[in-house]
């Protein structure tokens, strides 16, 4: 548990240290995957963020925790100002009592999405 601790005290690369030592270990954690991946978005390498949530959901899809990777991906999507809708949309639908999920689902559209549903279902919602 100590990765948490470094990833909300401003170490992150110490986070992922912690984390990659787990996965040494046992290279099927698919939370150390998601976790690292988050941990990557807070360094500034969002982009790096939905390979490391894909395999997490990869080794685990039905995992209990796959809401908060989902989102983890979204929120990296935000942050490129990419498309962030499908990761975001994925997450509230895997857990619609997760109250940050909704609220990067609606920060999607300021990050480059079109504002309108009539302007989403031209450019298409892509896929999950």
């Amino acid at each position: 548990m100590r990765w948490r601790i470094f990833l909300f005290t401003r170490r992150a690369k110490q986070s992922i240290a912690e984390l990659e030592q787990a996965l040494a270990h046992d290279p099927n954690l698919a939370f150390a995957h998601a976790q690292i991946g988050f941990a990557k978005s807070v360094l500034g390498h969002a982009e790096e963020t939905e390979g490391h949530v894909m395999e997490a959901l990869r080794l685990s899809p039905r995992d209990m925790g796959a809401y908060i990777w989902c989102d983890f991906a979204g929120i990296a999507k935000i942050l490129l100002g990419r498309e962030a809708i499908p990761w975001s949309r994925r997450s509230v639908e895997a857990n619609r009592l997760y109250p940050m999920a909704r609220f990067h689902y609606a920060a999607a559209p300021s990050a480059g999405e079109p504002q309108t549903p009539a302007a989403r279902r031209r450019k298409g919602s892509g896929s999950c």
